[in-house]
């Protein structure tokens, strides 16, 4: 696949002016960043016929047709009724959880990872915020960030540009809000409708491949 970011600055003067300009988020004496950015989720769409064409689209087996397919939908209608108050809790907490987990936000597209600690900041946990970087403490003044590049070495000031360049495109308001939307779809579905779902179905007779036909409940009719 085709690097989706590019980087391209390459002067080293160049690059400080960059990361020094439009990431800081200072708010009060122990809110202050170098580098956040605005991920407010924004007209999140929760409601369940969304919700279900997010996760069947990516989840539901193709050869689920007709009465598979119809009966796990009427299922996932009643679940959903009972537990639409949680919906937006869990999108939010899958969220962070995706930022926080794993190395798929520390990591550049050449697959370098980078000891990275992020935090949310702000009154309503808007901000994304970048604590630490690869044993380089970002959470001071800006005085301390502007020192901290003139003496960073070429390579890992070349490298941490990199990462905000990646960051400036991934951190959005319009990315987290759809993130919000499918964490929440695969946290219903999959925690919620799967299990009571497969403890009354056998697996085996509800997966059955279509051939030619349409699946319905436990037979192939072709």
């Amino acid at each position: 696949m085709r690097n989706p970011y590019q980087y391209p600055l390459r002067s080293r003067k160049a690059i400080i002016e960059y990361l020094t300009s439009g990431f800081r988020y200072d708010r009060g004496y122990h809110e202050r960043y170098s580098l956040s950015f605005d991920v407010k989720a924004y007209n999140v769409d929760l409601d369940f016929d969304h919700l279900w064409e997010k996760y069947s689209k990516e989840y539901m087996p193709d050869h689920w047709e007709c009465g598979n397919r119809l009966s796990y939908k009427k299922l996932a209608k009643e679940k959903y009724e009972e537990v639409k108050e949680n919906l937006w809790d869990w999108g939010q907490e899958g969220a962070w959880r995706n930022v926080d987990d794993g190395d798929c936000y520390r990591m550049l597209w050449s697959g370098t990872v980078f000891d990275t600690k992020f935090g949310l900041a702000g009154r309503s946990g808007g901000h994304l915020v970048v604590t630490e970087w690869n044993n380089y403490s970002l959470d001071g003044t800006s005085e301390d960030f502007d020192r901290d590049l003139e003496e960073m070495g070429w390579e890992d000031l070349r490298n941490l540009y990199k990462m905000v360049c990646q960051w400036e495109v991934d951190f959005t308001s319009e990315n987290a809000s759809a993130e919000v939307e499918y964490q929440a779809a695969f946290t219903f579905f999959v925690n919620i409708v799967d299990p009571e779902w497969y403890a009354e179905h056998d697996n085996s007779q509800c997966e059955l491949p279509l051939r030619g036909g349409c699946c319905v409940e436990n037979e192939v009719r072709t």
